[in-house]
């Protein structure tokens, strides 16, 4: 599995923990990084500007530290 799968899933348990809408947070923190969770997958390639954009994504939407 990739990287970006890895932090995909954590955050979507970090956004159902905290009782979040679902869809509207996914968007936002996608919108941010520049790439919608839905479209990384455990073969989406790690490249470390967009690991480091969707870190900074879940930090500014979540104040989730990755």
């Amino acid at each position: 599995m990739s990287e970006m799968y890895d932090l995909r899933v954590h955050i979507e348990k970090q956004i159902k923990a905290k009782g979040l809408d679902f869809m509207e947070v996914r968007g936002q923190i996608g919108l941010r990084a520049g790439k919608l969770l839905a479209f990384i997958n455990p073969t989406t390639v790690d490249e470390p500007e967009a690991i480091a954009k969707l870190k900074k994504a879940a930090k500014d939407v979540l104040n989730l530290n990755l």
